[in-house]
């Protein structure tokens, strides 16, 4: 299954009236089935692997995804807000690099993490190429846990992501005029590789509700 880069499954989905909006953890679980993770080579030379964990978890009927801000005085990628990860070490496979990443970043126990999928990777300017992991917590995590690297930690829902004015695209001439994804989310805006991630995983979500509940329904 292949998503399109223009995000118009989110867009129709946003123009629906707010009360049907809602996006569940099951509803993902259903998107991903189909899911075919497509690998991009590196845009810049030389290049490193990175591995990155996309926490979720259900909360009643409601899909709730954990964030970070980055620290603003140290590490790379300043202030941004993000996903747990960082480069892989030598030897180190890209799943287990994002499981020991989250870990060490904001204390998930790598065993309580299920992985359920594999997206397609980014190759970042930066040199670095994301293989991004969506991995399944049972229950919320706590928040209290971050490395001197971690500004903060949040927990932003799908109803939250997909309300009224919460997203949008903007083409920028820097980006070799690629339409690129930003989310307002508390305390800050998650855009680049982060709001195109999490647009996907909206999309996955939207895909699978059709999946759950068919075309007619939706």
């Amino acid at each position: 299954m292949a998503l399109p880069a223009d995000g118009t499954p989110l867009a129709a989905w946003i123009g629906r009236p707010a009360e049907e909006r809602r996006l569940s953890l099951a509803d993902l679980m259903a998107g991903v089935q189909d899911y075919r993770r497509v690998v991009r080579g590196p845009v810049v030379a030389p290049s490193r692997d990175a591995g990155v964990l996309i926490p979720v978890f259900g909360d009643g009927h409601d899909l709730r995804i954990l964030l970070i801000e980055r620290a603003h005085d140290i590490g790379s990628h300043r202030g941004d807000i993000a996903f747990p990860g960082g480069g892989c070490d030598p030897g180190e496979r890209t799943s287990a690099a994002a499981l020991r990443e989250a870990e060490e970043e904001v204390g998930i126990r790598p065993a309580s993490v299920t992985i359920v999928a594999s997206l397609s990777t980014r190759p970042i300017v930066s040199g670095f190429v994301m293989w991004p992991y969506v991995g399944v917590l049972p229950t919320a995590p706590r928040l209290d846990r971050c490395s001197p690297e971690v500004a903060r930690t949040l927990v932003v829902s799908a109803a939250e992501l997909v309300a009224d004015g919460r997203w949008w695209q903007e083409r920028w001439p820097a980006a070799s005029g690629a339409a690129l994804d930003f989310f307002a989310v508390p305390g800050g805006v998650a855009w680049g590789t982060t709001g195109e991630l999490l647009r996907e995983i909206l999309q996955l979500c939207i895909a699978g509700r059709a999946r759950r509940t068919g075309p007619d329904a939706m």
